[in-house]
């Protein structure tokens, strides 16, 4: 799925990447003062890096835990999933029939 978390997140990933990149070719020509930046550039991209593999593992503990309650919830009500099933079938059906 491509969420617009998951467009942010690449995004993101995309200047981490550019960042490093960027500190790696500019490493051996710079004086002092850019290589305290670059050194920063680094610590900033790590903690991104970290922050975004924790916004990954909450998000799919969340749609786990949503999916756990649509399961519960279909075997607690199994006549009112059919219903909607078959009303979302049927307007599908319409939609796809008018083009």
């Amino acid at each position: 799925m491509n969420t617009p978390i998951d467009k942010l997140a690449d995004e993101v990933r995309g200047v981490a990447e550019d960042a490093e990149a960027l500190v790696h070719a500019t490493a051996g020509t710079v004086g002092e003062q850019a290589r305290h930046a670059a050194k920063r550039i680094e610590r900033s991209v790590a903690s991104m890096r970290s922050t975004l593999a924790q916004w990954g593992g909450e998000a799919g503990a969340a749609a786990e835990r949503t999916a756990t309650r649509a399961r519960q919830h279909v075997e607690d009500h199994p006549w009112a999933a059919v219903g909607v099933a078959a009303v979302a079938g049927i307007v599908l059906g319409l939609l796809i029939k008018r083009k």
